[in-house]
């Protein structure tokens, strides 16, 4: 079989169409869609008095036509991004309303999970491509249901119980350990380490298991991020900024447990590349989603349920 994975797509369509592109080109039979499916920000579309709109861009004011807004939302799409024509009086109460304003993100996050489910069922053969979309520590609670409405389609997404790939088996952990962002799925290390072994101890065949976790392991090429400060700004060190180990812990103590076949991961954005532990191979394909281009591996696994190659893609 061979897998295409891809991490951290973050509200992108670009990135969901080029993955699409990329199953027929490289022939893939297995479509990982791995993590923080969620964009993160919002721009509104003002609506004029004379029928035309406004956005704020650069900081500054512009106003577009109506034949404009809609090339703008294809992008703002494209990168990741939600939006909303509405008017000045919408724009005041969102600002005033905290709740309102979460309530409105999430419900964007929905509805472009459900597009997504309408563009992959009419894409895909999901007869002779399987397909898995699971969530990450960026994604809010409101999102497993979503992706569980998936599951009836032949779209695999749950996350407790492992899944059978040919003759391997893949085990999926959305939570990551805490960030500086405090976001909605992180977890101390034993409370990691407890989820993991809850999924680790229903494998039929921990050899040849495939680890989709979002976190990657600590101290490795996977986990290197910008090292902040208190106010969350790179600390620099001579010459450049410097870097910290920022993965799990727990994640790692289970990959040089079990020994699975691959470890599959994503999180850290700018930690591409792949790495080792004992005869795992650990990948992590990276995410610059906010420029439209793809990143993702391509792995083959033959009939035996054994690792032949695999390559980084990006496009």
């Amino acid at each position: 079989m061979r897998i295409l994975f891809v991490a951290d797509l973050h509200g992108a369509d670009v990135i969901l169409r080029k993955s699409l592109h990329a199953v027929a080109e490289y022939e893939a039979s297995i479509l990982i869609l791995a993590g923080d499916l969620s964009g993160k920000s919002f721009q509104a579309i003002v609506r004029r008095d004379d029928g035309t709109f406004s956005v704020q861009r650069k900081g500054r004011v512009e106003a577009i036509s109506v034949s404009e807004v809609v090339q703008l939302e294809r992008e703002l799409a494209d990168r990741g991004q939600y939006f909303s024509r509405c008017t000045m009086d919408d724009v005041q109460r969102l600002q005033n309303d905290s709740a309102a304003l979460n309530e409105m993100f999430t419900s964007r996050i929905i509805d472009r999970l459900e597009r997504w489910k309408a563009i992959l069922t009419s894409r895909l053969d999901l007869r002779s491509v399987r397909v898995l979309i699971t969530p990450g520590n960026d994604d809010p609670p409101e999102v497993d249901a979503v992706l569980s409405s998936f599951e009836p389609l032949g779209i695999l997404s749950h996350l407790s119980e492992p899944h059978e790939l040919g003759s391997n088996e893949i085990i999926t952990l959305d939570f990551t350990n805490p960030t500086p962002w405090n976001t909605f799925r992180e977890a101390p290390e034993m409370e990691l380490a407890g989820k993991i072994e809850d999924r680790v101890r229903k494998l039929r065949w921990p050899e040849k298991a495939i680890f989709n976790f979002h976190c990657p392991p600590f101290r490795t090429k996977l986990d290197l991020a910008p090292n902040l400060d208190k106010n969350l700004r790179p600390v620099t060190g001579p010459g450049a900024e410097t870097q910290a180990h920022v993965g799990s812990t727990a994640v790692r103590e289970a990959i040089e447990r079990v020994q699975p076949l691959l470890s599959l991961h994503g999180h850290i954005h700018e930690a591409v590349g792949e790495d080792s532990l004992g005869r795992t191979i650990c990948l992590n394909p990276g995410s610059e989603y906010w420029t439209g281009t793809l990143h993702a591996y391509i792995v083959d696994i033959d009939e035996a349920g054994k690792l032949k190659n695999y390559i980084r893609i990006e496009g």
